[in-house]
């Protein structure tokens, strides 16, 4: 789950998009499988603390949480797929 929000971070265009809030005018929060932007909103908080300066180690709990509901398989403390862990989290609709 690290290495793969640290290789998503560094996209700069992605992080770009979120760090300037433009994201928000693209959350769906009527989607009544989604997690009502929870997931977009939380990423982009992970973000801004990990592109801040402020901090040198960003736990990234609350999004490993939020996938959890979703994605029972990524509750608890096992290894994931890193790949599998990038599309819950692009998706975010599951």
């Amino acid at each position: 789950m690290a290495s793969m929000l640290q290789c998503l971070s560094n996209c700069e265009p992605l992080t770009e998009h979120f760090l300037s809030g433009a994201f928000e005018d693209e959350l769906n929060t009527d989607n009544l499988l989604g997690m009502g932007g929870r997931l977009a909103e939380c990423y982009a908080g992970l973000l801004q603390r990990m592109w801040s300066g402020e901090t040198v180690v960003c736990r990234p709990a609350r999004i490993k949480q939020l996938i959890g509901e979703k994605a029972p398989n990524f509750q608890g403390y096992q290894q994931q797929d890193s790949s599998e862990f990038m599309n819950y989290l692009l998706d975010g609709n599951y």
